[in-house]
């Protein structure tokens, strides 16, 4: 009898994987609803909801911020790039060439003599260029001796030149101060309590078309008449 009711081996094994088969269909009908239709299965409500997902969010924009200050604290970059660098040693030698080539072209000439200094237009000339170079899009391309820290070349082809427009410039400066002093003593001294009278301008029109050369017609003339009639009467009343 109990042998009847136990089923046979290989029925059994059939009976087995359709079970699991059905188990494994089920669970996936119920994940497929609850990533397409928003259902969740079960066990699984609490821990999508908006309160748990919202307590296990992460604001890592500030943990990155604080974590590349440090690096930068720890690892400063350098005070010069590699190519700013190149840039100042090429302009180095560059002076460095000149300062060679004026030794060795006045090794056995005075270059303070008349013959080997700059003009004054030429000197003035190289002033105006190196006042341009303060301008910071032609540092970039540009450098001077001092932005590098460099000494004074050699030998100066500029003495004469600098010498002669200081002293131009001394003469012009203490012929302004005598212009001023005589425009100074020229001034009528004031005195204390003294009222300076109003200039007459009763006849500036006049003489202003007097000195444009145009002519007034009859009519202002007589305008003119009229208003030097009232101002008389006026002064009488006074």
């Amino acid at each position: 009898m109990m042998a009847m009711l136990q089923p046979s081996r290989r029925g059994g094994a059939r009976w087995a994987l359709g079970l699991i088969a059905a188990a494994a269909l089920l669970l996936g009908t119920q994940a497929a609803l609850s990533f397409t239709s928003g259902y969740t299965p079960q066990g699984s409500a609490r821990e999508c909801s908006s309160i748990a997902l919202g307590a296990k969010k992460r604001l890592t924009w500030t943990v990155k911020q604080r974590q590349n200050a440090e690096y930068k604290a720890r690892h400063p970059p350098p005070a010069m790039t590699n190519k700013e660098r190149k840039r100042r040693l090429l302009k180095i030698d560059l002076f460095r060439r000149e300062d060679l080539m004026l030794t060795e072209k006045y090794l056995y000439n005075d270059p303070r003599d008349a013959r080997w200094q700059w003009d004054i237009d030429k000197t003035r000339q190289y002033m105006d260029e190196q006042a341009t170079l303060v301008d910071d899009i032609k540092r970039k391309k540009l450098t001077s001796r001092e932005d590098l820290n460099l000494p004074l070349p050699p030998t100066d082809l500029k003495l004469t030149a600098l010498a002669k427009i200081s002293r131009s410039s001394a003469a012009q400066a203490s012929k302004e101060q005598a212009k001023k002093k005589e425009s100074e003593e020229k001034k009528p001294k004031v005195v204390k309590g003294q009222k300076f009278e109003d200039p007459d301008l009763t006849d500036v029109d006049i003489d202003f078309m007097n000195y444009k050369g145009l002519v007034m017609s009859r009519r202002q003339k007589a305008q003119y008449a009229l208003r030097a009639q009232r101002r008389k009467k006026q002064e009488r009343r006074r």
